[in-house]
């Protein structure tokens, strides 16, 4: 599994991933916004929410303006569903304090996520 850390500073919304220490992406959002943008190898990003009480979020590839994904979080926003590209995966909390997550496919864990306030892998 490719470990990918990520760094802020503590008032930012700008989120540095970094792959060995490179810089390989970023992600930025607003507190006041219902989009978020991020970066990654070059793809360009867009997380953008339904509706101002909607569940769902649509992603975008902004470097050929398609919708390639959306994500649909539960009633209690502790879990949800992820579509891109006709694959479904599933997020969610670890842990009361929400400071750990994973993304699993058909039951196998693909990404796990621990954070602090300004870091986190």
């Amino acid at each position: 599994m490719k470990k990918i850390n990520w760094k802020k500073g503590l008032f930012s919304s700008k989120y540095r991933l970094f792959d060995n220490n490179i810089e390989v992406g970023e992600f930025s959002q607003s507190a006041f916004s219902s989009t978020s943008l991020g970066k990654i190898n070059e793809v360009k990003l867009r997380f953008k929410k339904k509706g101002l009480f909607s569940s769902e979020t649509e992603i975008t590839d902004l470097n050929s303006n398609q919708l390639i994904g959306n994500i649909k979080f539960n009633s209690w926003r502790n879990k949800a569903e992820i579509k891109i590209s006709n694959k479904k995966y599933l997020w969610k909390y670890d842990n009361f304090w929400n400071s750990k997550w994973s993304i699993s496919e058909n039951g196998q864990q693909l990404i796990n996520y621990k954070s602090s306030t300004t870091s986190g892998n």
